[in-house]
């Protein structure tokens, strides 16, 4: 039987401790934004891709569709269309 030797075996716990954090790490965090609008907006109707609309249509369906949010759900929600609305 092969003995490790003392670099073998720390390089070993290495890896093995790697590879077991790399799957517990999510690839992309999504913010609470995009969380609410992909929970409240689809009890109604199917995603829909915030580039779809510019900003300005969005704001007008929050305000429209959006009366069983509270303030700082619309925000969040807001928010997030901000950033990846139509340009």
């Amino acid at each position: 039987m092969k003995v490790l030797t003392k670099n073998t075996a720390l390089f070993l716990i290495l890896m093995i401790l790697l590879f077991s954090c790399a799957s517990v790490v999510p690839k992309t965090r999504m913010s609470e934004g995009e969380k609410l609008y992909r929970s409240k907006c689809t009890v109604c109707h199917n995603l829909v891709p915030p580039s779809k609309f510019s900003f300005e249509k969005w704001n007008e369906y929050i305000e429209k569709y959006g009366k069983e949010l509270n303030q700082l759900e619309k925000e969040f929600i807001i928010n997030y269309l901000k950033q990846n609305s139509k340009k």
